[in-house]
């Protein structure tokens, strides 16, 4: 099962999620109301060419990796 539209997790994800990550867990800490939301389109090419490869909407695997 993959993790991410980039496949499985590796080094790269670091450099993105993590600090994204951490900046959502510093404002929630501060008492601000923080949203971390991640890959939210449909447009991307990583979903786009998952979408062709599976035969299905890119909105399909949005909401596959959304759950």
């Amino acid at each position: 099962m993959r993790t991410s539209l980039d496949g499985e997790c590796h080094i790269g994800h670091l450099r993105t999620y993590v600090p994204a990550d951490i900046y959502v867990r510093m404002l929630r800490k501060m008492g601000h109301e923080a949203i971390f939301i991640s890959g939210p389109d449909t447009h991307g090419t990583p979903i786009v060419l998952s979408a062709e490869a599976e035969g299905i909407a890119p909105e399909a695997v949005v909401a596959r990796f959304h759950e």
